[in-house]
């Protein structure tokens, strides 16, 4: 539970107990339905710019998990596409939203207009994709930023093109890349620039080279809150990217375990406690789509591993993944497979306050001890998941 307790201020704590103690259950209520808003509500908005043809658009739908053809994907081509900013909003996070913008310095949009007609101070951070030559427009496009307080990191994409032609020409992959590296490096000193903010990357393989290191900058660079969402939202490309996202998950299980027994508890046939079926069918799919184990997830997934879609649906086994309805998520909490989740045994991981609070009600703990048993589940569904996606064939 020490996500949980991170997610309450000192105020937030005091303000539960001193409810809980005073007024009980229904004491506690407001408090909870506001932060539980608050914490589904949280917004990131990524800003990528860049000049034309050199991969923005491309970067935007491997960091959404789409490809160029698919319904909300960014337009990608080696022309100026972009004349106007343009949101897209994430497939399974609403609130993340990855924003286009032209790049800077073109007839369209000289450098003296371009930071007010493009909304800077709306951005969380900006991803400044760039081509093979380092342009005096970045430098002075990521010096605005800067002085804006904001956090910016230099991209090249493509790179997956140039160690194609180094390896068709015989040369070598990591001497080739190191350059490349010395060279980004050289021309953002000479800008004034720091150097480690400058990555390597490739839409189409996006596990490769630089990404982890450009995940990891991003994530050091982000509020706590904001960092759990943007780590959320990032498509599933390795196996070990499943454990960071159910860690998460696990910190928000209370959220809805507490919801259980503040409002919406009805008699559910086969059980010995009232329960909101409708929380729990709001948070198994928010756990199916985060961990990518919805139709369009794995859909996108196949596209991008080149495995077939049935063989990774295969590795999905609990059939109530498919059908989160009202009849079958009742029916999954009456089965007798829940029984021994339910024996009242010793609340001992729950911390002060909020524990006591999920304790005074069975019905909180009963959906505490589910939810996480499903989260599990479908972790390592997750898991199988993606090991048959890139396990070599």
């Amino acid at each position: 539970m020490d996500n949980s307790s991170k997610s309450f201020s000192d105020e937030e704590k005091k303000q539960l107990q001193d409810q809980f103690e005073n007024h009980g259950l229904e004491g506690v209520a407001d408090i909870i339905r506001r932060k539980i808003e608050s914490l589904q509500n949280v917004t990131l908005d990524i800003a990528v710019t860049g000049n034309s043809g050199t991969g923005k658009s491309s970067l935007i739908n491997a960091l959404m998990g789409r490809k160029k053809h698919e319904k909300g994907a960014a337009k990608a081509g080696v022309t100026e596409t972009t004349m106007t900013r343009k949101c897209y909003e994430h497939p399974t996070l609403p609130t993340v939203h990855l924003w286009d913008l032209p790049g800077v310095g073109t007839s369209n949009f000289p450098a003296d207009e371009y930071l007010e007609k493009m909304k800077f101070e709306q951005y969380d951070f900006f991803i400044i994709v760039t081509g093979n030559r380092f342009r005096t427009e970045d430098a002075n496009l990521s010096k605005a930023i800067d002085e804006m307080g904001k956090k910016f990191y230099f991209v090249r994409c493509k790179i997956d093109n140039d160690m194609r032609s180094v390896e068709l020409e015989g040369g070598n992959v990591e001497e080739e890349l190191e350059k490349i590296r010395k060279y980004c490096e050289k021309s953002l000193k000479d800008a004034g620039i720091n150097s480690c903010l400058f990555f390597l990357l490739s839409s189409f393989e996006l596990h490769k080279y630089d990404f982890t290191k450009f995940k990891q900058a991003i994530l050091n660079g982000l509020p706590s809150i904001k960092r759990d969402v943007f780590l959320l939202s990032l498509s599933n490309i390795t196996a070990d990217a499943i454990q960071p996202k159910l860690k998460i998950l696990k910190g928000q299980v209370w959220q809805y375990a507490m919801q259980s027994g503040l409002v919406g508890a009805v008699p559910v046939p086969g059980l010995s406690f009232a329960c909101d079926i409708a929380m729990f069918i709001t948070a198994l799919t928010y756990f199916r789509n985060t961990l990518g184990l919805d139709d369009e997830s794995l859909k996108r997934l196949s596209r991008v591993s080149g495995r077939e879609f049935a063989a990774l649906k295969a590795e999905v086994k609990n059939p109530i993944i498919n059908d989160l309805s009202f009849n079958n998520v009742s029916a999954a909490l009456a089965s007798t497979s829940f029984a021994s989740l339910l024996v009242a045994d010793e609340i001992s991981d729950f911390i002060p306050i909020i524990g006591s609070i999920i304790g005074a009600s069975m019905s909180c703990y009963a959906a505490y001890k589910v939810l996480n048993h499903f989260l599990d589940e479908f972790a390592m569904y997750a898991e199988n998941v993606m090991k048959v996606a890139f396990e070599k064939p």
